[in-house]
């Protein structure tokens, strides 16, 4: 039988509950009760007492080692990770519980304090996968671009939010669905009896609020429609924007665009994208200004990569009324000396926003995405192009159109391949999909880099694919003729 530091499985199914008591999860007079729920799922008949310092995840890791054994959940990543999550939901606040908390403490001393509450909370019962994103890497390019390779980023194909239905069939209906809260899971599906949602209202409707269980940022949460519907950008959608800030100031939010390839992997569900965090586009050096239409709004084109622009109000009424004025524009706006289409039998011309509120007023800044397709480029023109897809061939999103690129977690051994194939420790496969890269780095090696050195130079590689992949997604490039092109679509917005 397994034991964890002399302790018995016993011993630890005590502690757990313990410690559950200490994290602030539960309270005494409840200890009993999930104690109870813990020996349940552990076949357990009884506890034995004991005394420790281990931390709550150490002591989840080990009850879900001792449950593989005994034969309680397959021994499989998955499995495991689907049987600590039902350990967890035992000494997780009911959802009754979170919600009167996060209301009290919303009313008693802010968002402010409530949302760092409901964080805390997420951390302590390992919904949110803190302690694994150490295994993270992240870094900064040359050029300023935030750069996370997440071992969470299973990389998906562009092209499955073309044919995946926006009212996907079975239960839950989709990863945003409130049925989420309490689910056991299934063989790929996620267990989410640990999951704690509270609810919001956005735009006179019913939302919830809840965090990323793998956060690319500080507080990385996201906002989801009580009613599963799809998510669509239309002038109503910055109305909820703007609801958001309001009750949450210190939070930036955010939309994908509601398109295939340039928006996000679940188009079936209206949701939004919010947390802590400033992003490297805000840094961003203006490019020219313009006048966005609407008395009461400035309106910069920034030099960044892919085309965005960056409105200033300090009123509420004319930011709403110049965003529905751009997305009415943008949507119908073609410019066929740059390839830009704004539909065919389909629309291609989407905004990806993000909006926060500051002592200026509000400030959003606003992507212009197309994802018209040709031949040369099928996945589409203002997509990263096919010499990028061994890094980045996922969409470009909200995150990585604001700086912050999330790659696949397959980078982190595949990057330490390549870094050996520099110092000439070993090979690569001659169909290794960063061979050509590699050797055109290899061409490029300083002398007498050490290890770090080596691993510090592909990194900056890395970013430079990065930089150049949203260059290729921006609609009208940083030069004399993207520069003429903006000004055109921009001079429209006052006719």
């Amino acid at each position: 039988m397994l034991q964890l530091d002399g302790f018995s499985v016993e011993q630890a199914a005590f502690m757990f509950c313990a410690a559950a008591v200490q994290s602030g999860l539960i309270d005494e007079e409840e200890r009993a009760y999930c104690l109870n729920g813990v020996l349940d799922i552990l076949q357990l008949s009884a506890p034995q007492e004991a005394a420790s310092l281990l931390p709550l995840s150490r002591l989840g890791e080990f009850l879900v080692a001792c449950a593989a054994e005994k034969g309680l959940c397959q021994d499989t990543e998955e499995a495991r990770e689907r049987f600590s999550v039902r350990l967890f939901g035992v000494v997780t606040p009911s959802p009754r519980a979170v919600r009167e908390g996060f209301a009290r403490l919303l009313a008693e001393k802010g968002s402010q304090s409530a949302t760092q509450w409901l964080h805390q909370l997420g951390v302590n019962n390992e919904y949110i996968h803190t302690h694994r994103a150490r295994e993270n890497v992240s870094f900064i390019s040359q050029k300023g671009l935030e750069v996370l390779i997440s071992i969470y980023q299973k990389e998906r194909d562009p092209k499955a939010t073309h044919t995946r239905p926006r009212s996907a069939v079975g239960y839950p209906y989709c990863p945003l669905c409130r049925e989420n809260v309490g689910y056991a899971g299934r063989q790929g599906y996620p267990a989410r009896q640990n999951l704690r949602q509270v609810p919001i209202t956005l735009g006179q409707e019913s939302w919830y609020l809840q965090y990323s269980p793998s956060p690319a940022f500080s507080q990385h949460c996201v906002a989801l429609r009580g009613q599963h519907s799809p998510h669509l950008m239309v002038a109503k959608s910055f109305d909820k924007m703007l609801d958001f800030v309001d009750q949450f100031p210190h939070w930036f939010i955010g939309a994908n665009a509601d398109l295939p390839v340039v928006g996000g992997f679940i188009l079936s569900h209206a949701h939004l994208i919010g947390g802590k965090h400033v992003f490297p586009v805000e840094q961003a050096d203006a490019w020219f200004a313009f006048d966005p239409g609407v008395p009461g709004v400035t309106g910069e084109a920034l030099r960044w990569s892919i085309t965005t622009l960056k409105l200033i109000s300090k009123d509420r009424a004319p930011m709403m009324e110049a965003l529905a004025l751009l997305l009415a524009r943008w949507r119908t706006h073609s410019d066929q000396s740059l390839g830009l289409v704004a539909r065919t039998t389909v629309n291609h011309n989407a905004l990806t926003p993000m909006l926060r509120k500051t002592a200026k007023g509000y400030v959003c800044y606003v992507a212009l995405r197309n994802n018209y397709a040709t031949p040369e480029h099928p996945l589409g023109l203002f997509h990263p192009h096919a010499r990028h897809h061994h890094i980045k061939r996922e969409n470009i999103g909200l995150l990585e159109a604001m700086g912050l690129f999330v790659l696949p977690g397959r980078l982190k051994q595949e990057l330490q391949a390549v870094e050996r194939f520099l110092q000439g420790q070993e090979d690569l496969n001659w169909d290794d999909p960063h061979r050509e890269w590699a050797e055109g780095l290899q061409q490029g090696l300083p002398e007498s880099l050490d290890a770090a050195g080596v691993t510090q130079y592909v990194r900056q590689a890395v970013g430079q694919v990065c930089e150049e992949a949203l260059q290729d997604a921006g609609v009208y490039k940083q030069n004399a003729q993207g520069e003429q092109g903006l000004q055109v679509f921009l001079a429209g917005l006052k006719a």
